[in-house]
């Protein structure tokens, strides 16, 4: 679920499902963006938030209702998004099969917004799902088992209309992307797929400016600054294996 909190008491003030019963980990990760978008022709403040079943939600912070109905992005299988806002069902559950995103997979990195437009990335991962016999503190229970299938793995970057909820453009990425959350500036999206490549997009179209091999491996975003002598420069930090 996405939750508000009254920030001065602690008391939850409204909270929209996005995933029944959850046992996949679909669930709604990384940041959550409070943000002001033109909506038919409006400013209005908004929730935006993603989950690693490849859905995008703009919700109104005052009450959790959605502007419109949740944009799913990214390569996909199986559908499990009741949409049920504060009526929450915990009996609907994915069923036995091959599904994607699998565990791992989906939105899985930071979303960004600008120029009345949400980014965001998502990565493939096809598994098999299966119920099995299992025990939890003692009792026994059914369990999923998660398998990875032979399927290959790949990636896209997204931008959607933040005013409509359509998809503008996807741009295909044949790696693996996790973790590294998407900045704009400048008119350009900054992405870091996890082998190091650094990836610099238009935002109007989505049409690669310049992509760049960082010799390691990416899971954290560009930052940007200037130098002592005012020049800007993209800081971008990966690792080893």
């Amino acid at each position: 679920c996405i939750v508000s909190l009254d920030a001065k008491t602690g008391e939850m003030r409204w909270y929209h499902q996005t995933t029944p019963h959850d046992v996949v980990s679909w669930d709604v990760c990384w940041s959550t963006i409070l943000a002001e978008i033109e909506v038919e022709g409006k400013r209005r403040k908004v929730v935006i938030a993603g989950t690693k079943g490849n859905y995008v939600y703009v919700l109104d912070p005052e009450t959790g209702r959605p502007i419109y109905s949740p944009v799913r992005v990214g390569y996909n299988t199986t559908q499990l998004n009741a949409n049920l806002g504060d009526r929450a069902d915990m009996l609907l559950s994915l069923k036995p099969g091959v599904y994607s995103p699998g565990h791992g997979g989906g939105i899985n990195a930071a979303l960004a917004v600008a120029y009345n437009t949400i980014y965001v990335s998502s990565h493939k991962m096809e598994q098999r799902a299966e119920w099995e016999d299992g025990t939890y503190r003692g009792a026994p229970m059914r369990v999923m088992k998660l398998t990875n299938t032979d399927s290959p793995h790949f990636s896209s970057i997204s931008a959607i209309d933040a005013s409509r909820g359509e998809i503008k453009w996807s741009y295909f990425i044949p790696t693996f992307y996790h973790g590294s959350g998407l900045v704009v500036s400048g008119e350009v999206v900054y992405g870091v797929d996890s082998t190091g490549m650094l990836y610099m997009l238009d935002t109007e179209n989505g049409a690669l400016i310049r992509k760049e091999a960082l010799g390691g491996a990416g899971s954290t975003g560009v930052s940007i600054a200037a130098t002592t002598d005012g020049e800007m420069r993209l800081f971008v930090s990966v690792s080893g294996r």
